[in-house]
């Protein structure tokens, strides 16, 4: 596996939008430069904390995808597209993701699509949903769907959940490693600059 900076403090600027082609097993270069960049952190953010935010699962992956498979099969509909800022980074961005299925593979979709946490960083724009449905009438067509859902597409769904939920264990254990050293240097130190207590520490690595 992988070994992942500690991933509270983001200093990793918002990858490029992927187009359809480029969607599937595929990272950037910006990503993999900018992953470097995080710095180990105890301050976590409360907004978003990549420890503590589940993954999807793959209802919740079919759901997105199927939404947008409904939406965008209506000509008067417009996705609007509103970017994370610049310095949130989620943990989930150096995932190798198989292809997408052929019932969702032409569809126009965002980089971070499958990327828990990203809704909460962004500026939410208050203007007039896409009007085309109701958010009943969508779940109800997703529901639908789902149980009928083709074998390559439950593959497909169940293989990114998988693939999220290991990163969610890759994530909790660099926290936790990170911590524990933390408080084994605060042991070892006779005197400290930054007041860290032992209570506190001991506290956010069982939080993992």
């Amino acid at each position: 596996a992988q070994s992942l900076p500690f991933v509270c403090e983001r200093s990793v600027p918002s990858l490029p939008k992927l187009s359809n082609s480029d969607l599937s097993a595929k990272t950037t270069t910006a990503a993999t430069a900018s992953i470097s960049k995080v710095k180990s952190s105890t301050n976590i953010n409360k907004k978003y904390d990549p420890c503590q935010t589940k993954p999807y699962n793959r209802y919740n992956l079919f759901y997105i995808l199927e939404r947008e498979r409904f939406l965008q099969s209506k000509s008067n509909y417009k996705r609007k597209t509103v970017p994370p800022p610049s310095d949130f980074f989620t943990g989930y961005e150096l995932l190798n993701m198989p292809a997408l299925p052929p019932r969702f593979e032409h569809l126009d979709l965002p980089y971070d699509w499958y990327m828990p946490g990203t809704r909460k960083a962004k500026k939410r724009d208050h203007t007039k949903s896409h009007g085309l449905a109701s958010f009943k009438d969508i779940a109800r067509h997703v529901a639908d769907e789902y149980r009928n859902i083709d074998k390559v597409t439950l593959k497909y769904v169940t293989a990114v959940a998988e693939i999220l939920k290991q990163r969610q264990g890759e994530l909790k254990a660099a926290r936790r490693r990170e911590l524990e050293h933390i408080a084994e240097m605060n042991a070892l130190a006779s005197t400290s600059s930054i007041p860290t207590s032992s209570s506190s520490i001991t506290n956010r690595v069982d939080a993992c």
